[in-house]
């Protein structure tokens, strides 16, 4: 970040636009498959200086993902990100507004498509065992995934294997396969809607035309 502010400030667009690339391509990725590779940040807050360098550079893809990584702070987005010189940055009374807006936004929709890839019963054509699975599915959701992913207001990190963590959980491969591929599925579209949630549409669809 301190490199794109620096090429900023001299007008260096060459190095600011190498930098910004690096930034989506590691850390701030556009498309759910980028999330899902992504290099791990050190630390939730860095979404604070995400939003302040997608403001300054006018880059209004880098939002919704920076947004969204905020929103996982939970309540320590307060306390501000701390830069490389020691200075400290908060979010602006607007993008505050933003983020708050948003956060039960966010929640209700990952709480709606966990409900429709987890309540949903097995297909007894594909798995003779269908209510034990079911069973074993629910009790998963209920004590881990619906906690962990909606409390924590928190998509499919791309590290959690959920395939074999439902063969451990008791059910059969086809519909373990099933439960994982679908679960990826919706948050996938989680994923699609972050920029109406978080209130940034407008901002990103102008930027995506005039590209």
């Amino acid at each position: 970040s301190a490199v794109i502010r620096l090429a900023y400030k001299y007008g260096m667009e060459q190095l600011q636009s190498q930098a910004l690339l690096a930034l989506k391509k590691k850390y701030i990725p556009e498309t759910f498959e980028g999330w899902r590779n992504r290099v791990p940040l050190r630390s939730r807050l860095f979404g604070i200086e995400v939003i302040q360098i997608a403001h300054l550079t006018m880059t209004p893809a880098l939002l919704p993902v920076a947004f969204y990584i905020s929103a996982r702070a939970k309540d320590h987005v307060l306390d501000g990100w701390v830069r490389e010189d020691g200075s400290v940055t908060h979010l602006s009374t607007s993008a505050l507004k933003k983020l708050i807006r948003g956060l039960p936004r966010l929640g209700e929709r990952a709480k709606r498509l966990l409900d429709s890839v987890f309540k949903a019963k097995p297909n007894k054509f594909h798995c003779p065992n269908a209510d034990t699975c079911y069973s074993a599915v629910q009790k998963y959701y209920v004590n881990g995934i619906a906690k962990r992913f909606v409390d924590a207001h928190s998509i499919y990190h791309g590290r959690t294997n959920l395939y074999n963590l439902l063969l451990k959980k008791g059910l059969c491969e086809q519909c373990a396969e099933r439960f994982n591929n679908k679960y990826i599925s919706k948050y996938c579209a989680l994923w699609d809607a972050l920029p109406e949630i978080f209130g940034c549409q407008q901002l990103v669809s102008a930027a995506a035309i005039s590209a």
